[in-house]
């Protein structure tokens, strides 16, 4: 009889925890006793909001017994409730009002629709990478050659500004994309903060100088050498920030970084500030409150409005995930200053790195390399430059076909791109690893994807990830250490 009973007992029970409503059962006291799947919500809305205010009732109701039954209706919940007792205790039963339900279907499917559409670019801009790549990496190898006149020349750094301006509107989409879903992570490694100022007056110094604009870095004596943050975040912010500065202010112009320090903190940190400070057009009042807003356009001149409008919201996300704030001051017709304040860890002092030497083919002697990647003009500049760096090279399509390749021949190294058919490069990474002869071999990830997360990067076990378009310097850089040949002074050509 007794198992009987508990049997049905327990039936009774799954029974209401499957209930499409709410249903709670609470002590004289106001405490939650019991409460099924779609009831915990709710349950801490009445704890909290509720019951302070109807403690009275409540014992009222409960003190009366069985027979007593009220009900309430709560507006900003959206739920009639209907309160019985039983045995001391205080039975809620919500019912879900028709206005409530179709507002809250109706944000579950906007939702849904938002996700849909965020992947659909990303993924857009994902395929857009590959191309986009294999056309910088072309114009480049273009320009470094040499033998071509002054007009052939400026014909294709127009080519490439353009291709280039692409390839940021494509990675701020990704960009976009990851930070919405939550698959940014950040990083905590040590960096040297005057090579990451250098690296970025590097980039911009060429092009302030094509466009006839004063460009000045300005820091502080005393700034601390060694940082511990993600420097990748760090150059994200100052690129949209310095980059943005670049196209708002005019030929003749005055553009300046300026990076000075704050307090410094029992824990290590060091307050800094980095501004961008330009001579531009300057942001209208009414512009400058949604400035950090998603597509918004700072500039209403068509001539400006190049890219997405996305850059300083990224810029200022990221800045959040740095728990670190953004500012901005603006004064239409006289320039724009935004600040960075960021509180980074003091890092620990590194040795320096000596700079790397032209590439000699003799250098990678002998040395095998294959590359599997099913872009095939990703995988053709690839191999060019392996190339004509003096390396024997190989080319194939997907994993399956470098397994297949890896059994009959012998390579020092591997490139995978991380996304193919047949075979993914994880895939086909696990596969080379279960392999006792091939447990030595290098193996380097090549992708077009702007972020991976340190879970990925641990769990998959690559030795080294290259990112799309590749930076030539670390690439070379990463060849020497892994194929262990002897290192050298300068840069590549």
């Amino acid at each position: 009889m007794g198992s009987r009973f508990n049997g049905e007992l327990n039936q009774l029970r799954q029974m209401v925890m499957g209930y499409p409503d709410p249903v709670l059962c609470f002590n004289r006291h106001g405490k939650l006793e019991f409460s099924n799947d779609k009831g915990h919500e709710l349950a801490s809305h009445l704890e909290q909001e509720f019951f302070p205010h109807y403690a009275d009732v409540l014992t009222f109701l409960v003190d009366q017994g069985g027979e007593v039954q009220e009900a309430y209706y709560c507006q900003n919940i959206g739920y009639h409730l209907t309160f019985t007792t039983l045995n001391g205790c205080l039975n809620v039963y919500a019912k879900c009002t028709e206005a409530f339900r179709k507002q809250r279907e109706h944000h579950t499917q906007m939702e849904r629709s938002f996700l849909t559409q965020a992947r659909t670019i990303a993924m857009i801009s994902h395929e857009m990478r590959n191309p986009l790549n294999a056309m910088l990496c072309s114009l480049q190898m273009l320009l470094d050659d040499g033998g071509l006149d002054s007009t052939q020349v400026r014909r294709l750094d127009a080519f490439r500004e353009a291709t280039e301006r692409l390839m940021t509107i494509s990675n701020d989409l990704l960009e976009e994309g990851c930070i919405e879903e939550g698959k940014i992570s950040i990083e905590q490694v040590n960096f040297s903060l005057p090579e990451f100022l250098d690296s970025l007056w590097q980039i911009f110094r060429p092009q302030a100088k094509n466009k006839g604009v004063s460009l000045r870095f300005l820091t502080e004596e005393g700034l601390p050498h060694q940082l511990k943050s993600d420097p990748v975040r760090l150059s994200q912010i100052l690129t949209n920030l310095l980059g943005n500065a670049l196209k708002f202010t005019p030929t003749g112009g005055k553009i300046s970084l300026q990076v000075y320090s704050g307090e410094r903190f029992e824990d290590n940190r060091q307050q800094l500030f980095f501004e961008v400070i330009d001579t531009g057009e300057g942001i209208s009042k009414e512009k400058l409150k949604d400035i950090f807003a998603p597509y918004s356009q700072a500039s209403t001149s068509w001539k400006n409005r190049a890219g997405a409008g996305l850059g300083l919201s990224i810029a200022r996300r990221l800045v959040e995930l740095l728990e670190g704030n953004i500012r901005v001051e603006s004064h239409l017709g006289k320039g724009t200053k935004f600040q960075v304040e960021l509180f980074l860890k003091v890092g620990e002092e590194a040795p320096q790195r000596k700079s790397h030497a032209p590439v000699e083919k003799e250098l990678f002697k002998d040395k095998r390399v294959l590359v599997a990647d099913d872009d095939k003009l990703s995988r053709g500049l690839l191999m060019e430059i392996l190339s004509n760096w003096g390396i024997q090279v190989f080319g194939v399509s997907n994993g399956l076909q470098a397994l297949q390749m890896m059994e009959v021949q012998t390579f020092n190294l591997v490139i995978l791109d991380v996304e193919m058919p047949e075979l993914d490069g994880r895939e086909t990474l696990q596969a080379i690893r279960r392999h006792r002869q091939f447990t030595q071999i290098p193996v380097f990830a090549c992708t077009g994807s702007v972020s991976i997360e340190k879970s990925d990067r641990a769990n998959a076990s690559f030795d080294e990830y290259l990112m799309k378009p590749i930076n030539l310097n670390e690439l070379l850089h990463l060849l020497k250490i892994h194929l262990q040949v002897s290192p050298s002074t300068g840069k590549v050509a």
